[in-house]
């Protein structure tokens, strides 16, 4: 049967969309292309990376700039494709497998409640298939917004996700138990651990469960936490982990909680961020960690270590991508073995 497959298993690529000057990314272009290369090289020294640009010249621009920040250019695949924001977990594709094909799932996509320009957002997924080399027997069209970032799997059949998000899609969803079919339907799940809470403060996507709880592995959930009442999220946090603790699912998991970091990011606007540890990257062999300039750096990032013994954790400064209010797993998108 064609099933949803674990992030933290083997990948043969990550997706980047590359910031371009047209992107809310134009202001700081210069800095945030600095962390989109600390990530490329990163990648690369454990698998493919796919880098999404926006012509030719920007992808020559990109190409020379990887190649002084010596990054393993036989593991850099370049596509053109127009974007009109860098958040690829969102709009990217998903993918379904048997163990050895795949289905292409693309799913409608409105920026978070049509809170953003995304024509091309919207219309990336059938670029990337005409274009990709990717292995490619079946093509599924989902009529139904539902964002990678708000959809947790491990590899028994469950999806961990914040159902308060589907709120805002009221055209497709009316009650949790359409947003459940509609997820069993997708990805033939058997179980669908639904959360309900508001988001971080800061978080324009209304709660994805990627900033605030993950598998870490089949009978191990990380979440996000703070001990601190001051802290702007600590209502949300504790609800979280209530949740959590009664989680009606086929079977007990071990929790392991994430500090948040202990100062408040804010942004040039003065609007606080939703900074959070919880939003790493699986790659082949290593965890790219979200690092904030912050106290809880080091202790989060060892914390995450325990959690994977066996794969290399690799820091990654993420205050400039938290700027616009998303971090690395934002950033970025696997594409699962066998898919390219």
């Amino acid at each position: 049967m064609y099933t949803a497959r674990p992030e933290w298993q083997q990948q043969d690529a990550i997706i980047l969309v590359w910031p371009h000057s047209a992107s809310d990314w134009g202001p700081q272009l210069s800095a945030i292309t600095t962390t989109y290369l600390q990530m490329t090289h990163a990648i690369a020294k454990h698998q493919r990376v796919l880098i999404i640009v926006q012509d030719q010249h920007h992808l020559a621009s990109v190409h020379r700039q990887c190649q002084t920040h010596q990054c393993q250019l036989h593991n850099l695949t370049y596509l053109i494709v127009p974007t009109n924001d860098t958040w690829v977990r969102d709009y990217g594709p998903q993918f379904i497998s048997d163990g050895c094909d795949s289905i292409y799932l693309d799913f409608d996509f409105n920026a978070w409640g049509n809170r953003y320009a995304h024509h091309h957002d919207q219309a990336f997924n059938t670029y990337l298939w005409q274009q990709a080399g990717l292995h490619k027997p079946h093509y599924k069209k989902i009529a139904g917004v539902y964002e990678g970032g708000n959809l947790e799997f491990d590899s028994t059949g469950n999806v961990l996700t914040n159902l308060s998000c589907a709120q805002r899609n009221a055209e497709c969803f009316t009650k949790d138990e359409d947003v459940i079919a509609f997820l069993k339907a997708s990805f033939n799940c058997q179980h669908v651990l639904g959360l309900h809470l508001d988001p971080l403060a800061g978080d324009d996507t209304g709660g994805h469960i990627d900033t605030l709880a993950r598998f870490v592995d089949d009978h191990t959930i990380i979440y996000a936490h703070t001990s601190n009442p001051q802290n702007p999220n600590y209502a949300v946090l504790q609800h979280l982990q209530a949740q959590l603790r009664q989680l009606n699912a086929p079977q007990a998991y071990t929790l392991v909680a994430l500090p948040m970091p202990d100062r408040l990011i804010m942004n040039s606007a003065n609007q606080l961020l939703p900074a959070s540890y919880v939003n790493y990257v699986l790659i082949n062999n290593a965890v790219l960690m979200p690092q904030y300039n912050d106290p809880q750096d080091s202790h989060a990032l060892a914390i995450v270590q325990q959690c994977y013994p066996a794969r290399e954790i690799v820091p990654i400064n993420a205050c400039e991508l938290i700027q616009q209010f998303g971090s690395l797993h934002c950033a970025t998108l696997h594409l699962p073995e066998n898919t390219l």
